[in-house]
């Protein structure tokens, strides 16, 4: 079916199963607090304006793969997934926002992408979440959010992840790519292993309940106030993460603005997302790509840290607990002290200094 004039089905509440596939929607459409007390689908449905799914319930399962949602703002804030959910394929060229949604099971975003930012802040994933392959040309925002299952992001990429104060309960959340990652306040409580490759990582106030093994590919990495609460390791990636891949459109065809929104509204996201893959390659591919440095340790508990392929000439230590038990290995680097020249003083000896000393020798040197 198309619907060209504004359509609202709110309150409203479907016993059997609501079938829209490949519908049309060429106006503004609302399903504000619908419930579905059986399967919905969507499958390769068009939304060009803007859409609300706000506080819907789906009690069966729920599937929108291969929709295309056009307008500038999609709304699924406060959704209820009581079954599985499926999102494969889906191009989102506006802002959408799944803040607050509940996924009680399996949520799949498989070959998502996502042209704008996309909020899933204080969102809930019980069950499993999958982001294979998913394009995030914006920012993802999953702050406050609960993710009980997996979190997959293989072959991802966003120009930049948020998971401010996330909990995790699952062992190998990411792996993360992207030009910024962060997980400032967020506890992991199993043990894990987290995989970021970022341009600067924020891992302030980070909480690790049963120990991580943190592996890091980029430039800057702050663990201040960080928490480790078990045996962890932190260590430089000692092989480089490939960039996932995104193939470019091609040039835009002749009669381009005589496109359906749909259709342009894909070309165009196809073609940023190809734009941030390069970006990313240019920044964090073999060449580009500096050894990670830790800058901080500041008030971190970090008794049961070990230190592994990291630069530390820039890192500050002081009000860290437990420094007398952090572990150093040879492969991490520190400044060195001064020399003068010969015919004055002799050289100081080779020994490795930290952050804080050359900070004093600049306080008394001055003038």
């Amino acid at each position: 079916m198309t619907f060209r004039s504004d359509t609202g089905f709110d309150d409203a509440s479907f016993s059997g199963a609501a079938l829209f596939d490949r519908a049309s929607f060429s106006a503004n459409i609302s399903f504000v607090g619908v419930t579905f007390t059986d399967n919905a689908s969507f499958v390769g449905v068009t939304f060009t304006d803007n859409f609300s799914f706000g506080g819907v319930t789906f009690t069966g399962n729920a599937s929108f793969d291969g929709a295309t949602f056009t307008g500038s703002d999609t709304s699924f804030v406060g959704a209820t997934f009581t079954d599985n959910v499926g999102f494969d394929g889906v191009t989102f060229a506006g802002t959408v926002s799944f803040a607050g949604a509940t996924f009680t099971r399996n949520a799949l975003f498989k070959d998502a992408t996502f042209a704008r930012n996309a909020l899933f802040n204080e969102a809930t994933f019980t069950g499993d979440a999958w982001f294979e392959g998913t394009t995030f040309t914006g920012s993802a925002l999953f702050a406050g959010a609960t993710f009980g299952g997996t979190a997959w992001f293989s072959d991802a990429i966003a120009h930049a992840y948020d998971y401010r104060s996330v909990q995790f309960h699952t062992t190998d959340p990411g792996p993360w790519i992207g030009e910024r990652v962060t997980l400032a306040g967020a506890v992991l409580h199993l043990r894990a292993r987290v995989v970021v490759a970022a341009v600067e990582g924020d891992y302030r106030r980070l909480q690790s309940r049963e120990g991580v093994h943190l592996v890091c590919l980029g430039d800057a990495v702050d663990l201040e106030d960080a928490e480790f609460l078990r045996r962890s390791i932190l260590a430089h990636s000692a092989s480089q993460p490939s960039i996932p891949e995104r193939h470019h459109p091609g040039e835009r065809p002749e009669g381009f603005d005589d496109l359906s929104p749909a259709e342009q509204g894909r070309w165009t996201a196809q073609e940023e997302a190809f734009q941030l893959a390069q970006s990313l390659v240019g920044e964090l591919g073999p060449q580009q790509v500096k050894r990670t440095r830790l800058v901080s340790l500041r008030r971190a508990t970090a008794g049961d840290l070990v230190l592994s392929g990291v630069g530390l000439e820039d890192c500050a230590f002081a009000g860290a607990h437990g420094l007398d038990k952090l572990r150093i290995d040879a492969t991490c680097s520190f400044q060195r002290p001064p020399t003068w020249p010969w015919r004055t003083w002799r050289p100081f000896t080779g020994r490795r200094i930290i952050y804080e000393e050359t900070q004093w020798r600049r306080a008394h040197t001055a003038g």
